[in-house]
């Protein structure tokens, strides 16, 4: 294992820690495995080690226990993984490979027959551990995913027509070229960018930033994902904000809040008087006051009066309503209600009115739930579609627009090497002297554009129509370059983009991680009760079944009771004219 070179991502300040995992560059190592540990040392980049054991923090940080290639014994812990995904240990290989055009399926073993194990996403970085043909030509390769310590399995490299699935990363951890230094850069063109917080970066350090955080996609959970859930949630809130606000609506009023509740918070409201009652019964034409008694009709003016007054309701509504409840309150059935029972049916509406408000409590703290998860769910869903939408553009970009492609790489190439637009057209030409579409399309390929080959012949048919010499090979090179760095401006702002969306989204996610334990749990009490609901509803409904049946069987038994009588008495009716003949 080595440690990585990101020194450029936290010069951008684009990895989200706090300076205890790395620093300018450098991987701090501790004592243990908590970050708050003693600092023992800081270990540069490429410096090679052996991890000897691991583990996984809370914030999904990764901590390895290392010795240094040449030790005995360990020197401390250092983050193999930052709590963002930033791989700042991996295996040590050289070159570094990028999955290329479309996403690879990964198998067990080498035959392509084996069992599939996963897929790599076009941008998904690795090391090559071993490569072998197979019998009718191809290549495959055992490959181990940035950052993973595990081989992932074995992915096609060159397909049966000779076309490469995979691709070399230059100048990133690759190995295959040296570091460009920012005046290198500029002198071969590259510029700094005018947004103050990236000022001191040079384009091309941002476009590997950008880039770097493109292979990370798929570590993200994508926003089908997160939309998909977010209205699962919406819909299943909104079914409970409807439920609640059923039940804050009266029955009067096509609600499900009992009347018997209604009453109990208006008289909770309004004192309360016996004395009131027996008046307004007076005024009926009855005397309560001398017999202690209430009749129906009574108690419904008196209980309409104080709806009225609450509710504005018309005289004749709520009468079956009211009269429903007089039979509950009414306890030895003679008709009327004493002051006795009036007490005792006060004292029970007051109890069903604060169980009813206890089970409102419980659907208006669901509300809030299901409403704060969904707010947190549409954030995380904005943040991660502007991401996705930024590495769409700059693909868009950079897929479709060759030529620029092409001067780019050959802006590097010669950055790299200190060559001259000359000094590359000569190298492309060869001992020939002329050039021809094969050519070119050779010398392209080997840039890395295995995967556009009908659009770098289609370049040189519009650069060149034809074979062409060094002079004219060196213009179309110059014209490429001059379109490369006029892309530069646009392809900035979208690596910017990508980098701010793409920062602003990790931290979203990795922050959903969490909200998502604490959901699950609060789902999983949910279910529960639910399951308890539907038991109690279960269990009422074979009871009422069981008492209908009761019924039915007695409303029978009285009726063949009653056939019986009727035949026994109309026997002898029957045969009276019998006799009479």
């Amino acid at each position: 294992m080595e440690v990585a070179d990101v020194s450029y991502l936290h010069t951008a300040d684009l990895v989200a820690t706090d300076g205890r995992s790395c620093c300018n560059g450098s991987i701090m190592v501790h004592e243990s495995a908590s970050l708050d540990s003693t600092l023992v040392a800081q270990l540069t980049a490429h410096t090679r080690l052996h991890v000897v054991d691991s583990c996984w923090l809370d914030d999904h940080t990764k901590r390895a226990l290392i010795v240094v290639e040449g030790d005995d014994e360990p020197l401390g812990w250092a983050t193999a993984i930052t709590s963002d995904g930033i791989p700042l240990i991996y295996l040590f290989a050289r070159p570094l490979y990028e999955v290329a055009k479309q996403p690879l399926k990964v198998r067990y073993n080498f035959e392509q027959t084996s069992k599939f194990r996963r897929q790599l996403a076009v941008g998904t970085r690795f090391h090559v551990i071993e490569t072998r043909k197979t019998s009718d030509g191809a290549q495959r390769v055992c490959v181990v995913v940035l950052g993973e310590d595990d081989p992932a399995g074995w992915v096609t490299s060159i397909k049966l027509d000779g076309k490469r699935t995979l691709k070399e990363v230059l100048g990133l951890d690759g190995g295959s070229s040296p570091r460009l230094s920012p005046q290198s850069l500029t002198r071969q063109g590259s510029f700094r960018s005018d947004e103050p917080r990236y000022a001191h970066m040079s384009s091309e350090s941002l476009d590997r930033a950008a880039r770097e955080f493109i292979s990370q996609r798929q570590t993200f959970i994508a926003s089908s994902i997160l939309r998909a859930a977010m209205n699962e949630v919406i819909h299943q809130g909104a079914e409970v904000t409807s439920r609640l606000q059923t039940m804050e609506t009266t029955f009067l009023e096509g609600g499900e809040k009992p009347l018997s509740v209604q009453l109990a918070e208006i008289l909770k409201d309004r004192p309360f008087s016996l004395e009131d009652m027996m008046a307004e019964a007076e005024t009926s034409g009855s005397n309560p006051a001398v017999t202690g008694k209430i009749a129906k009709m009574e108690f419904r003016m008196y209980i309409r009066k104080l709806l009225n007054q609450r509710c504005m309701l018309s005289s004749m509504t709520g009468a079956a309503e009211i009269d429903a409840i007089f039979p509950m309150l009414d306890v030895n059935n003679d008709g009327e209600i004493d002051i006795e029972e009036l007490e005792k049916a006060l004292i029970m509406m007051e109890q069903e009115r604060v169980e009813y408000q206890e089970k409102v409590a419980i659907y208006k703290r669901r509300d809030e739930k299901y409403k704060h998860f969904a707010a947190h769910l549409e954030s995380v869903f904005a943040v991660t579609l502007a991401a996705e939408e930024a590495i769409k553009d700059r693909e868009a970009e950079t897929q479709t627009a060759i030529a620029p492609m092409l001067g780019a790489a050959i802006l590097a190439e010669m950055a790299r090497n200190g060559w001259t637009t000359t000094k590359i057209a000569s190298l492309w030409m060869g001992e020939m002297g002329v050039i021809d579409k094969a050519g070119f399309r050779s010398r392209s390929l080997a840039l890395g554009f295995e995967s556009h080959v009908t659009l770098v012949d289609q370049l040189f048919d519009s650069l060149c129509r034809g074979p062409v010499n060094a002079e004219q090979l060196e213009q179309a090179l110059a014209e490429l370059i001059r379109l490369a760095q006029a892309q530069q401006p646009k392809l900035l702002q979208l690596n910017i983009r990508i980098i701010d969306s793409t920062k602003s989204m990790k931290a979203a996610q990795a922050e959903h991680h969490t909200q998502m334990e604490v959901w699950s749990a609060y789902r999983k009490t949910e279910e529960e009760r639910a399951a308890r609901e539907r038991a109690e509803l279960e269990a009422i409904a074979r009871l009422s079944k069981q008492e209908k049946a009761k019924l039915n069987a007695s409303a029978s038994t009285k009726g063949s009771k009653s056939k019986s009588k009727t035949s026994a008495g109309a026997a002898p009716a029957a045969r009276a004219p019998a006799r009479a003949k």
